[in-house]
Parts: structure tokens; sequence; C-alpha cells
């Protein structure tokens, strides 16, 4: 992968990691970030050079209930041409101040495999009297670790169970004491994070 850095400002959210993972007509893009605030909702927007103009090719965000936890961002450029060098960043909102990432550079080519990890698949729910037990299949060389989104029937933000990756030996987890809701499930495969699964509703027993 071709890939250097511009230095530029400090993000207060504490980037530390921006890396893209060419295929064929396209680059997926991971980050690392420590979020520094409490009960707010990380914005990024995604920027991609083109002809020496900046231009917002997609959004990723995520909401934050609790302070000074590790999170992974993701997006998928399914608009490249092969053979073109790339540069992106990100505009990162952090109220009320906002930053921008080091600039990082990827050239998609003919013939690549696919960059973006498979998801999870067939995601179901075990419903109890006052829990869920989610269970899924994963896909071949993941590295058992999962997150697990969470979006409550009656809300549009979607924020993690744990903020942390969970580790699970089996495909399975179980919730205790939650609303009607809906999750999605995203596993990390050889270091990289995937898109999230199907979503699926959830519905406590009355």
């Amino acid at each position: 992968m071709d890939c250097a850095h511009d230095k530029g400002a400090p993000l207060r959210i504490g980037l530390d990691l921006f890396e893209a993972f060419p295929g064929d007509k396209r680059i997926y893009l991971q980050w690392h970030y420590l979020e520094e605030g409490y009960e707010i909702e990380s914005i990024f927007i995604i920027y991609r050079i083109e002809d020496g103009k900046s231009k917002a090719i997609g959004a990723y965000s995520v909401y934050h209930y609790l302070y000074g936890f590790p999170m992974w961002g993701i997006f998928l450029d399914t608009t490249c041409s092969n053979g073109e060098r790339y540069s992106y960043y990100l505009y990162a909102s952090d109220h009320p101040v906002s930053y921008f990432s080091d600039t990082i550079y990827a050239t998609s080519q003919q013939g690549l495999p696919d960059p973006v990890p498979p998801s999870p698949e067939s995601l179901w729910v075990e419903q109890g009297d006052s829990s869920f037990t989610l269970k899924w299949i994963s896909p071949q060389g993941h590295d058992s670790l999962y997150y697990i989104y969470r979006k409550d029937s009656s809300s549009t933000r979607w924020y993690t169970v744990l903020y942390d990756p969970i580790k699970l030996s089996n495909p399975e987890y179980t919730l205790e004491y939650v609303s009607d809701t809906y999750f999605k499930i995203a596993v990390f495969v050889d270091g990289v994070l995937s898109l999230p699964s199907d979503s699926v509703e959830a519905t406590l027993q009355k």
C-alpha cells in the first residue's frame, strides 16, 4: 500500500491510527480514537482530495455515554478508479471545537482482493423474560473480537453495548434487563473491523 502522512492539527478526540486498505475499485478506511467527552455524538466527515480540491464523500458517527473510551471508525469508498492515487483525511467534530486529521494515501488496483472483511451473518435473537441472547454466524479467520451495536426502538442513535471490543469464544452474547431495541454486530478479521451485519429487532416478551 502506498501510504504517507501530512502533519495536521492534533485531535482532542485522540486519533492514534488512520489507515487505508486498497482493493479493486474500492478503498477501505479504518481509524482508532479516544473520545474525551461525555454523552456526545462523535461525527467524522471523510474527505477525498481530487485535482487539488477537497470533497466530502461520506460520514461516520457513534454516540458515547461515558468518558474516555477508545473507539473504531470505518468507511468504504466505492467510487475509486484503479491506478489512481487517492488522498484522504478526516474532519472530526468534537463540540465545541473541531479538528482535521493527517492525510493518508492509497491506490486501488485491478485484481486486488476485497479489503473489506466479511461481516457476521444470520444474526438472530433468543428472547427471555428479561434478557436477549444474540446469536450469529462468524466469518472464517475472525479474531473473536466483536462490537455489538444497539439502538433503542424510539431512538435514531446507534451506540456500542460495551466500549472495548468484546472477546467471545462462541458467537453469542446475552444482555439483561434491556428494553425493546435493535442490534447489529461487527467483527475484527486480521485486525481490521468489518462493516456491521444486518440489524435485527428484539422485543421483550409480555
